[in-house]
């Protein structure tokens, strides 16, 4: 009755089994673990498994199981028969079978011998057609059997009803059952004991341990629903991105690294489709690393005083934020000596910005809006720490948008694969930031600032904010991704495409990675085996001008 309740009214069921687990008594709460484990050893009932049937369902089953029955008359018909007026053809050998006594026999043929006499119109036999008869009767009746036994074995075969084999009944185990698994997880760390020395964390694991021994999908059902479905995930960045937050870019980052492992097996998920709807959407920047959106052309810059006249600055597409802080220190008559203290900090955000990042790999171009940033004063190495956390986030970022793009080219069927991989050409070839965004390496945040202490980076399951050391791992995670996104590429071209010079750009993201980390002895693998793989590829191109273009780098 609870497990029917719980599929009609999901929400007052859950909201009872959320006050039983966080019940004040501890009894309470070993008992609602208890209760638990009943509703999971009873989720397997025959009377919740109905199938809607329809009738003309029931009327072939009805035709199919008057056939049968038909068939099995004829069977047993013919069984009962016994053919006595064709020729028989002894068989060869037969397995002997040891009988007790002749007593059945002779009654065998003792009914034989009358059955003939009945149906014989002839006058009496002689001595030679009594013996002609019985060996005739002698032959009918081993063919007979003979004729059954392979008619058994015919029928046995031919009759083997597999379409009524009973199904087993399907777990009833609603979602919101389901849910109570986490509060169970909580509980594993509830020490509290009963008067009998029974631990609620003792009772709440072994509960737990057994239903993902007995059946682990449905135990995760509710974890995997929440996490597995793409649409939800794509809506949170969404939702991030339309509104703003100080973790809001934590919580993405986060996202895209799971959201690679996800898209692959999602069916009918093409590249062009979801590079047109997350356009409309306006969050391709987000989630696709071939997003090609102009920069925006102009900033607000404020003061340090809400007295001071804000600035408006112009941006091109080459404009870094170290420019644009020169242009403020001026603009506000701050000294020189002092310009390490001070800081462009995004006003909606509140997230500060590394002096060598460019502008419009940041801002995107929106209609009539230009970006509000404030100049914050702050201590050079807490600037540096922020800093080395938002770089982490960011190129976090782009390492989930290079991994979901290699996802859905890998996951992509064969036939449309080809063209797949030839708009992600082009839309690299457009891409402004191409090769400049695959190959920068932030070398001055790699050293770690001292006499900082540092805080929490929870969402990244990171509690303390990256090093130096991590960025820099990061770093190069990046660079070997792109590697391994650019050699799905050339694999899925024909290798008679007619490459020209913007071959080169691919080519530099390859020789760029080897001369920023030469001593990964991973990376330098993975560059060894690509290069291998693209000169088989397109031999035809490699044996005219393409080592030119890698062998340098190499020797190097």
């Amino acid at each position: 009755m609870f497990l029917l309740c719980a599929v009609k009214v999901p929400e007052a069921v859950s909201d009872m089994l959320t006050s039983e687990f966080h019940h004040p008594e501890t009894v309470q709460r070993l008992n609602a673990v208890l209760k638990f484990h009943t509703l999971w050893r009873f989720r397997y009932q025959k009377s919740f498994s109905a199938r809607a049937v329809s009738r003309s369902h029931q009327r072939a089953e009805h035709i199919l199981k008057n056939l049968q029955q038909e068939e099995e008359k004829k069977r047993l018909g013919r069984e009962a028969s016994l053919i006595t007026a064709i020729p028989i053809t002894q068989e060869a050998c037969y397995e002997p079978t040891c009988t007790p006594n002749s007593e059945p026999e002779e009654e065998v043929e003792e009914v034989t011998n009358l059955a003939s006499r009945r149906l014989s119109v002839s006058p009496s036999c002689t001595s030679s057609t009594s013996h002609r008869n019985y060996s005739f009767r002698r032959g009918s009746v081993w063919s007979v059997r003979s004729a059954v036994s392979a008619e058994d074995e015919e029928h046995t075969t031919e009759h083997t009803p597999n379409h009524h084999v009973p199904q087993p009944p399907q777990a009833v185990f609603p979602a919101c059952i389901c849910a109570a698994v986490l509060p169970i997880v909580h509980l594993m760390e509830d020490g509290e004991v009963r008067e009998d020395g029974v631990a609620v964390s003792a009772v709440a694991q072994q509960v737990l341990w057994n239903c993902l021994i007995e059946d682990p999908s449905t135990v995760l059902r509710h974890f995997l629903e929440k996490l597995t479905i793409s649409n939800r995930q794509v809506g949170l960045i969404m939702y991030f991105v339309r509104t703003p937050c100080e973790w809001g870019m934590d919580a993405i980052s986060a996202t895209l690294t799971f959201l690679w492992e996800v898209v692959g097996y999602v069916e009918g998920l093409f590249f062009k489709d979801l590079k047109q709807t997350m356009k409309k959407e306006q969050c391709e920047v987000k989630l696709l690393v071939t997003a090609s959106m102009p920069g925006t052309k102009t900033l607000v810059v404020h003061g340090q005083n809400e007295c001071d006249i804000p600035t408006q600055l112009p941006v091109h597409e080459d404009t870094q934020f170290e420019a644009l802080l020169k242009e403020c220190l001026e603009f506000f008559n701050i000294p020189e000596s002092q310009s390490t203290h001070y800081f462009l900090m995004d006003k909606r955000w509140n997230l500060i910005h590394y002096n060598k990042t460019y502008v419009r790999d940041i801002y995107p171009f929106r209609r009539s809006v230009s970006p509000q940033l404030n100049l914050v004063h702050m201590h050079p190495e807490k600037g540096q720490e922020l800093i080395q956390k938002q770089v982490f986030t960011r190129k976090l970022e782009e390492v989930g948008r290079v991994l979901f793009l290699i996802s859905l080219t890998q996951k992509i069927p064969t036939a449309h694969k080809q063209s797949h991989v030839s708009m992600l050409q082009e839309d690299l070839l457009r891409l402004p930031s191409f090769p400049r965004s695959a190959i920068d390496a932030e070398f001055s945040l790699f050293s770690d600032p001292q006499g900082i202490r540092k805080e929490g980076f929870p969402l990244l399951g990171i509690f303390s904010w990256p090093t130096g050391k991590e960025l820099f791992g990061l770093d190069t995670l990046q660079k070997s991704l792109w590697i391994q996104l650019l050699e799905e590429m050339f694999l899925g071209m024909p290798s008679e495409f007619p490459w020209g010079d913007e071959i080169m750009l691919f080519l530099n993201v390859f020789n760029g990675a080897l001369i920023l980390h030469p001593e990964d002895s991973a990376l330098l693998r993975q560059y060894a085996a690509t290069v291998i793989n693209s000169a088989v590829h397109f031999n035809h191109l490699f044996s005219l001008s393409g080592y030119q273009w890698i062998l340098p780098t190499m020797l190097q």
